[in-house]
């Protein structure tokens, strides 16, 4: 059950790669990675690197994030 969420999960996210995401910035970085994290209006998980503008600036604010590619079971981008 859990391979078939992974798998549908992925696929629904991967039509959004090259699209520009309205993500809501969370106010803690991820852990592991130390990006920017957030989640798009269809609650996908978007990663982003914020060190040019640092994540006190964003968090708690709607940024447009131009997702790339795939991170754990979100997406990662480029804030735009």
């Amino acid at each position: 059950m859990r391979e078939i969420d992974a798998k549908k999960r992925r696929s629904f996210n991967e039509t959004f790669v090259g699209t520009t995401l309205e993500v809501l910035i969370e106010s803690k970085r991820d852990k592991e990675s130390g990006l920017a994290k957030g989640k798009s209006d269809n609650y996908i998980p978007v990663f982003a690197d914020a060190a040019n503008l640092g994540l006190e600036e964003i968090k708690g604010k709607i940024v447009k994030v131009r997702a790339e590619g795939f991170f754990g079971a979100g997406l990662m981008g480029r804030i735009v």
